[in-house]
């Protein structure tokens, strides 16, 4: 299959991955609610386990995850043929559209979830090491303070710094496609994640609690 053919191809798929609502599926499955109305009212992981208990609210958040991990390890099996800095452009390209698909869901009337967990499985491909300093700075902030959003933030802003940080020479090895989408990717998380402050500064955002048994 032609180059650009093979790249399009790569794009649906990883649009219609991200787009699978793994939160709704479990969720009703579970207890058969829309996962839109209860809790929260997102369709994530963090939702998942107030309604359905952590083995389900864990099993979504890796579905979630995976999104993120196949659509970039897919995109190196099948473009081998691409050079460092193309192959950047194309991998992180196809990584936004499975992030895209998980927020802008069209399975959900295009209001998906927050898109976390599909971020975390494309920094776990581009850069794990960073990756794991940005998860325990958000769950230390969960341990404190209880707010699954908080610690999303904390750890998603927590990213960047640990890539300049933990990488040798950054101004000179830094990938800046990377770069690029890392800054993207934080913008847009915190958009996503608006409503969330607004209610953390209203002392009204939900806290991390056992999930609902009615």
């Amino acid at each position: 299959m032609p180059t650009v053919a093979m790249i399009a191809v790569l794009a649906v798929a990883s649009f219609a991955n991200g787009a699978m609502s793994w939160a709704w599926l479990f969720t009703w499955l579970c207890n058969g609610k829309d996962i839109r109305l209860v809790g929260s009212g997102n369709p994530g992981a963090s939702n998942v386990y107030r309604e359905c208990g952590l083995p389900m609210g864990l099993l979504t958040m890796v579905m979630d995850i995976q999104k993120g991990v196949t659509t970039l390890l897919l995109a190196a099996w099948l473009l081998p043929e691409f050079g460092r800095l193309e192959f950047s452009i194309v991998q992180l390209a196809l990584g936004l559209a499975a992030w895209l698909g998980h927020v802008y869901s069209p399975l959900l009337g295009f209001r998906g979830g927050k898109g976390v967990a599909t971020l975390i499985g494309i920094y776990a491909v581009v850069f794990p090491l960073g990756l794991v300093t940005a998860i325990l700075a958000g769950l230390a902030i969960m341990a404190v303070y209880r707010w699954f959003s908080l610690g999303s933030l904390i750890g998603v802003t927590t990213f960047p710094v640990s890539y300049f940080l933990l990488l040798e020479q950054p101004f000179m090895k830094a990938n800046f496609p990377l770069l690029l989408f890392i800054a993207l990717a934080l913008v847009l998380t915190w958009m996503r994640h608006w409503g969330n402050v607004r209610r953390i500064l209203q002392g009204a955002e939900l806290r991390i609690q056992g999930h609902n048994q009615n």
